[in-house]
């Protein structure tokens, strides 16, 4: 097995499910303003050093926000502890780094970040993400940082450009004024961000940044201490391949030899041709028998945004060796894989995957074909190797 990860805080993403719990008075979507910071959780200000580890920081600190906020626990993460366990040396699969010397300051998507977690993605209507704000504690945004058209100690605009820095938005006002920034904005209306520089950037490291802003990737993350352990034979998830798809539903079976109570399988939704829907995803899952002869436990689930799902049994199913699990991506969504390995990664690592007789499967024709034979590939009509599904079991 790739990865059996002892799992004290599980991390899994949950993009946007409103419903937040309420007290005297608890905040609304549509309160004109709304700041994190009025809770007093201490959520310190970090200064990433060079750049390149923006995601990191960024995530980091969406993490510290969301066990404060719907776990009443007050954890401090290590932003290196992070990049470690997304890219470390020592690891055998997966991003890997060159040297420990890209600690400080290795670049990394969200999906690497996301998968290391065990958990992203696209651009949102601001009252969804403000629904994510006082629901989970702060969301992950990608914005331009190198070329805005506007910007000075406290207000941030830009409307162009690719996205090359990681913020996190823990707030806003409806009432902010246009003004403020430079004449670029037609009305009024900005996001409160932390940022990665240090408190001596910005309003001691936070900014303004107008709601017309381009901002993307917008991403949150919901962290629970349910479970104990997560197997997966993904080494990672590599965003740049296609995927597989047989058609309106395609089905993927994973064959495990692990024995405990499972709690819930996890699994990327939303990817398709065009790379992430903004439509509802549905998915079915299974827990067989390990030749897929027999289902133990069926469930259905359904979620609004695209991004990595957890799909939480009622009751835990219990399993004593051999068993698999069929995931059904229906609406014609792609299923997420590791991909093939790949020696310059980026210019600090390389990625390493692999796959074995026997882990992986994908049904065919009514068919379960083996994802580590050829032939399966070809039938597929597939240029790149998909290795395995991107899949997760949750056990408690």
């Amino acid at each position: 097995m790739k990865k059996a990860l002892p799992a004290i805080f599980f991390i899994s993403l949950l993009l946007f499910i409103s419903s937040c719990k309420k007290e005297k008075k608890s905040p609304e979507a549509n309160d004109a303003s709304y700041s994190m910071l009025s809770l007093d959780y201490g959520i310190p200000v970090r200064d990433q050093g060079p750049p390149g580890a923006c995601v990191t920081y960024a995530s980091t600190s969406a993490l510290e926000y969301n066990i404060r906020h719907t776990l009443g626990e007050n954890k401090e993460i290590n932003p290196q502890d992070l990049i470690i366990d997304a890219g470390g040396v020592e690891k055998k699969e997966g991003y890997i780094l060159f040297s420990e010397k890209s600690y400080t300051w290795a670049f990394m998507s969200e999906f690497e970040i996301q998968w290391a977690l065990a958990d992203g993605f696209e651009m949102a209507e601001p009252e969804e993400i403000k629904k994510a704000i006082l629901q989970y504690g702060g969301v992950c945004a990608g914005i331009n940082i190198s070329t805005p058209e506007y910007f000075n100690t406290f207000c941030y605009y830009h409307s162009k450009g690719e996205i090359d820095h990681e913020v996190l938005i823990i707030g806003w006002d409806d009432n902010y004024k246009k003004e403020n920034f430079g004449g670029h904005a037609s009305s009024d209306g900005a996001w409160l961000a932390q940022n990665s520089f240090g408190d001596e950037w910005g309003d001691h490291g936070y900014c303004w940044i107008s709601y017309e802003s381009n901002i993307q990737l917008i991403s949150s993350y919901q962290v629970s201490n349910r479970y104990k352990d997560v197997i997966s034979y993904a080494a990672g998830v590599d965003y740049r391949n296609d995927g597989i798809n047989t058609g309106e539903d395609t089905y993927i079976g994973n064959v495990y030899d692990h024995s405990g109570m499972i709690g819930g399988v996890g699994t990327y939704l939303g990817f398709t041709e065009e790379k992430l829907s903004l439509s509802p995803c549905s998915v079915t899952v299974e827990i067989c028998s390990a030749d897929f002869s027999s289902v133990i436990y069926r469930q259905e689930a359904s979620f609004s945004l695209p991004g990595y799902y957890v799909v939480e049994f009622p009751e835990d199913i219990k399993v004593d060796g051999p068993f698999s699990v069929v995931v059904i991506y229906h609406d014609g969504n792609y299923v997420a894989v590791e991909g093939e390995s790949n020696e310059y990664y980026t210019v600090q690592s390389h990625y390493i995957t692999s796959i074995n007789k026997g882990e992986s499967f994908v049904r065919i024709n009514e068919e379960w074909r083996d994802l580590s034979d050829p032939a399966t590939l070809e039938e597929l009509g597939l240029q790149k190797e998909p290795r395995n599904p991107c899949v997760t079991v949750l056990f408690r």
